[in-house]
């Protein structure tokens, strides 16, 4: 699981440089294989790809399917200690910016979801952040449920 983390450090950024385009493509089709090697469906991100092949070469922008297959990544390498949590609110996990779900996974969280929680979860064995808005509500107890505060950003709530 951790070893697709490497291979999202080593991609770069889409330009207009028709060598980048080639290369995000061969970086999309990797992490599909290895979402795929994972057990996660990608029947979605498959078809995203076929229709990115059909357009003409320059028509095709790889950035937006890149983007959502680090967030998937993300969001799976965060399911160490509970694998049952990844697919527990899995459409709000995966509106969630990358960045944040690398943060969480940086600063030591854990997926923590519940089938009973209303959100998504994450606790870092200290304290726990749910996730009520994936863009800028983050509320933060501590291990006992004792409220600590609702922040604007992962950043913050970290």
């Amino acid at each position: 699981m951790f070893a697709i983390v490497e291979t999202i450090d080593t991609m770069d950024t889409v330009s207009t440089n028709q060598g980048v385009y080639i290369m995000t493509m061969q970086q999309c089709e990797s992490l599909i294989e290895s979402l795929d090697s994972e057990g996660i469906d990608t029947e979605a991100y498959k078809f995203q790809f076929c229709e990115l092949i059909a357009l003409p070469p320059e028509m095709r922008f790889w950035d937006e399917l890149l983007e959502d297959l680090k967030t998937e990544v993300a969001a799976m390498n965060l399911v160490k200690e509970h694998p049952n949590s990844f697919e527990i609110h899995h459409d709000i996990k995966l509106c969630m910016r990358s960045n944040d779900l690398r943060l969480l996974l940086e600063s030591g969280y854990q997926d923590c979801t519940s089938h009973n929680d209303e959100t998504p979860s994450y606790y870092n064995g200290e304290q726990i952040i749910y996730i009520y808005n994936p863009i800028k509500e983050f509320k933060v107890t501590d291990i006992d449920g004792e409220y600590i505060g609702t922040y604007n950003s992962i950043s913050e709530a970290v």
